[in-house]
This record gives C-alpha cells, structure tokens and sequence, in this order.
C-alpha cells in the first residue's frame, strides 16, 4: 500500500528521486575521477525511495488505526493523500469519510435501477473507465474494461439469447407438478426446449444452440452511444470553478456565487457544528471553536491559492464544507467543476448504453410490480447476468469472442489466446503459423474458443443447481 502511495505521489510531482543534496562518501569528493558510477547513484536513489516508503508506511498504519467518523475526525489530513486512496482503493471520497457501507456512492441506487446486486455494480463500477471515445490515448486497461462492457451490452440487447442463457444458467431440477408450467413466452424457446437439462444429449443441444446464437450475436455490428461530457450549463448545473482552480479559489466562487461574505459563512460554520454537536478534539480535549476563530480558518482556506502545495484540513472540516456547501467532495478536491455530479455522470458510471439501463430498469421494476410487456422470466435473466459478471474468466471469455480484441499468447486475462507479434517480442515460427493457419484474417477459431466458454457455463450451472433446490 505504501509503494502505491509513493507511486501516486511521484506520478504528482510530489517524490522524487534527486539526490544531488544529498551528502557523498568523503573519498568521492577529492577528485572527479572518484565520483560515484552509475551503480552507486542507483543504489542511493533506492535507498532514498525506500526511507520514503518505510516513512508512508508508517503513515498509513496510523491512519488504519483511527476508529472515529469523518464528521469526528479532526487531525489535520493532507487533501492529496485522500485522493491519492480515492484512487488506490477506487472508492468515493463518502466511502472514505465512513458516510457509506460501499466503495461507489451510487452503488445502492443503481442497484435499485438495474435489479443488479451489489456486488455486480462494483464490480462493473471498478472497471477504467478512461476510454478515450475516438479510441486515440487510451491505455490497455481502459481499452479492455470498455469492451467489456460493449460486450455485456451486446450480449444483453439479445432477448432470445438472454432467454436461453437464463435458463441454461439458472436451471434446477423441475418438480413433477410444474412438468406443465409455461418457462418461457414471446421468444424462440420452445417446448421442448424447457425438457431437463440433465442429460448429456439435452446439455449438448442446449450448448449447440447457443452456439449458434453467440455466432450470430458475434457477427453483429453493435457500438454504445457516447455519453458527452457534462461540460454545458443547464437549469440545474452552474459551472463555478474552472479545471486549474485551486481550493481556495472553489471556496471563493462558490462564496461569491451565493453573495456571501466570509463572516457569513463562518456564521454558518459556527451554527452548524453546534446544531449537530461536532465539538473539536485537540490532544483529548473537546471543545466547541468560537466564532472568531473560525472566521480566522476560513480566511486561510480560502488563500490557499496554489495547486502545488498541498493542502491540509481536518475531515471534520471538510464534512462540514461538504454539507453547508450543498456540494459533492468532488467539487472541493477539484474534480468536478459544477457543485455536484450530475444524472449524466451516473449514466456513465456503468457505461451501458441508455437503451440497456432502460431494459434493466423495466426488468427491475417488474419484480414489484407486474409487466405484460416484460419476460416472466426478467429476474432470471437478472439473475443470469450477475453469475456473468461474477466470473471474471467467463466474462473475459465472452469479451475476447464477441469483439475479437486483439490479445497476446503471454497476456494472463484469458486462458484462450490468439498469438500476434508485438513490438520488441520474436513470435517464434510456430504462432506464426499458428496465426496464419488457425486464425485466418485475425479472427478467433471458434471452435478453439467456444469449448472454453462452455466449460464455464457449465460449471456455473452446476454450482447454482447445487446451491438452489427451488425450480424454475
């Protein structure tokens, strides 16, 4: 943790390796011919970097330790430190302040929108969502998490794919009383398709056909709408601050834009930690600030007017900002420009296209409350997703088949993989036959790739068979 810590931190401009300062062994300091060689100057700048790691470590052993909220929390806490976990931990700054039991703040919300479970949003909540639209600048992290999605949205705009897979997935041993009850309606699963599962000859059919249907689904062209930036004002949206503006000037615009003056939010300071009891602890000693000193706080906030230098305030203080602002964190540490994050934003937070979240939002609804022109089988499918996502081999498998995203033998994302040369790496002169004999024109061998897939499937539908002992 503290090697990240330091990474995120040399990444900012804040560690560095110079150790030009730094004092030299006497016998190098007679003559130039005696100056330290390359292998020494290495060896001090390791040592430098691990005082500085040694040093966060212990650092973020003591912030382990700390057992108070934010709105008690009132030791000085440096603003990039905060950002730097935001990011380590790929969190929200609430999930940080112990505001929320989840890393995303609006995991909960999606949850109730998507008849997803909670573990499914965060996981589709952690992917890199730094995808550069136009495909340009994009780093293979944000390039990989991007097809995923695409691919789970292909995946889920099939509605007869997305019937049988549903059963497939979800099947347990029918009851003998419910040997006529109706499975599926309105899509291509027939009758005699909903015979049990259990015999190896049904397995293989089942397995052909959606086979086949995962050729189809392959072979369509499917792209997701981009979601444009929230860069215009709106009725509800009010720019304040700018990209470079440093905290202090976010607290002046936003002073300004409310015709405050600096006694006033002090005022409001003062009376808000005294409506909610949020007395300040120094050295075990609580007390509520007066006025004066408050006022006095808030002028030095706002002078920070350097983004160079880090700024320190007590999460108690930032808490209090937060609410008193009517504001995100977001806005405070600079990330947003407008004082909270808009619908758009919590579109873009999953990255399925609209016509998706809507289908998921009809299914989730139809579970409370009924929906002829919704599945039955809705929460099956909901439910059928979940065990996707949830097994992160199938999805990669699933992502690799229906993009066909280029990947290299010695990549670890994917146990089947298609071997292409690589810059700086000799592809030996069996992968190039093999790429030219099983993957003609940079196309998957499907019948390489699908024993795979299915290898998974099954093994999910198995597990969940064990696990459920209610039918379907």
């Amino acid at each position: 943790m503290a090697e990240a810590i330091y990474s995120y931190r040399k990444k900012l401009g804040l560690e560095n390796d110079d150790i030009s300062k730094e004092k030299l062994k006497e016998t190098y300091m007679s003559t130039t011919e005696y100056l330290p060689i390359d292998y020494e100057i290495l060896e001090k700048r390791t040592q430098k970097r691990n005082r500085r790691i040694s040093s966060l470590l212990k650092t973020y052993l003591e912030w382990e330790k700390k057992e108070t909220t934010a709105s008690l929390a009132d030791t000085p806490f440096s603003m990039t430190h905060l950002r730097i976990l935001k990011e380590i931990l790929d969190c929200d700054y609430e999930f940080l302040f112990c505001e929320i039991d989840t890393p995303h703040k609006y995991t909960n919300h999606l949850v109730h929108q998507t008849g997803l479970t909670v573990s499914t949003i965060e996981k589709l909540l952690s992917l890199n969502t730094m995808y550069n639209i136009s495909g340009k600048d994009s780093n293979p992290s944000a390039t990989f998490a991007h097809s995923i999605i695409v691919a789970l949205d292909k995946l889920i705009a099939d509605d007869d794919l997305m019937a049988y897979l549903s059963y497939y997935l979800t099947y347990t041993p029918k009851r003998y009383d419910d040997e006529k009850k109706t499975i599926f309606i309105g899509h291509s699963v027939s009758k005699s398709d909903t015979y049990e599962i259990d015999t190896e000859n049904i397995h293989l059919i089942y397995l052909i056909t959606i086979a086949n249907k995962l050729q189809n689904l392959k072979e369509k062209e499917h792209t997701i709408p981009p979601v444009y930036p929230d860069n215009l004002p709106s009725f509800t949206q009010v720019f304040l601050a700018t990209e470079n503006d440093s905290f202090g000037e976010r607290l002046r615009k936003w002073r300004e834009y409310k015709h405050y003056t600096q006694d006033t939010v002090a005022n409001l300071i003062y009376s808000y930690r005294r409506e909610n009891n949020l007395e300040k602890v120094v050295k075990g000693i609580s007390y509520m600030p007066e006025k004066e000193s408050i006022l006095r706080t808030y002028q030095n906030w706002e002078s920070k007017s350097k983004n160079t230098k880090d700024t320190r305030l007590s999460m108690s203080d930032l808490y209090i900002l937060k609410n008193i602002m009517g504001c995100d964190y977001e806005y405070l540490f600079g990330e947003i420009n407008t004082l909270n994050t808009s619908d758009n934003s919590i579109q873009k937070a999953l990255g399925f296209s609209t016509t998706t979240l809507n289908k998921l939002e009809k299914y989730s609804k139809s579970l409370q409350t009924a929906d002829s022109t919704v599945p039955p089988y809705a929460y099956k499918i909901l439910l059928s997703i979940n065990l996707i996502v949830a097994d992160t081999t199938l999805l990669y498998n699933l992502t690799h088949f229906l993009l066909d995203i280029p990947f290299h033998v010695y990549m670890d994302t994917c146990p089947i993989l298609k071997p292409v040369e690589i810059t700086g790496h000799s592809c030996t002169l069996s992968d190039s036959a093999y790429t030219n004999y099983l993957f003609p024109e940079n196309k998957e061998l499907h019948n390489v790739f699908l024993p795979a897939l299915f290898d998974r499937l099954k093994e999910i539908r198995i597990n969940f068979s064990n696990n459920n002992n209610l039918s379907i």
